[in-house]
């Protein structure tokens, strides 16, 4: 998976799951690629595999999520725990001022579009296995309310 400098594009690849014959393919770079193509800024590597190998100076051993934890419902609480999520509480003064001028010009189309991209992104995220039913149900019903 891969994250935009400004963590507002993404993109992740997703090796196949049975692998019968084995490639050369450099799904890290793909991911990287596309996030770049996406965003039209520069892209970092945020996980590869249960690995997260972006560096924020959390504790290298919990950057690497158990299966299991994932399975069990517990990747926000882990994201959260190593200080990669905060539930996008922390946006800064600049972009809250200019979310309250441009929302002021937004229709109810523009609106409509982005809860459209947010539930199309959670699917990805719950199609590739990063988020379990339960989170992705809960993080719906955010979207939606």
């Amino acid at each position: 998976m891969a994250i935009s400098a400004d963590g507002a594009f993404y993109s992740f690849i997703r090796h196949p799951i049975r692998v019968t014959d084995v490639d050369s393919k450099h799904y890290a770079g793909m991911a990287v690629g596309d996030c770049k193509k996406k965003s039209g800024q520069e892209c970092y590597l945020f996980a590869n595999a249960y690995r997260i190998v972006w560096d924020n100076g959390s504790d290298r051993k919990k950057r690497r999520l158990k299966r299991k934890e994932i399975n069990s419902g517990k990747t926000i609480a882990l994201l959260t725990e190593l200080g990669f999520y905060d539930g996008g509480k922390n946006v800064s003064n600049k972009t809250n001022t200019q979310n309250k001028e441009t929302k002021k010009d937004k229709d109810t189309n523009s609106d409509d579009t982005d809860i459209v991209k947010k539930l199309k992104d959670l699917k990805e995220l719950f199609e590739s296995g990063a988020l379990t039913k339960e989170e992705f149900e809960k993080a719906k019903k955010k979207i939606l309310n």
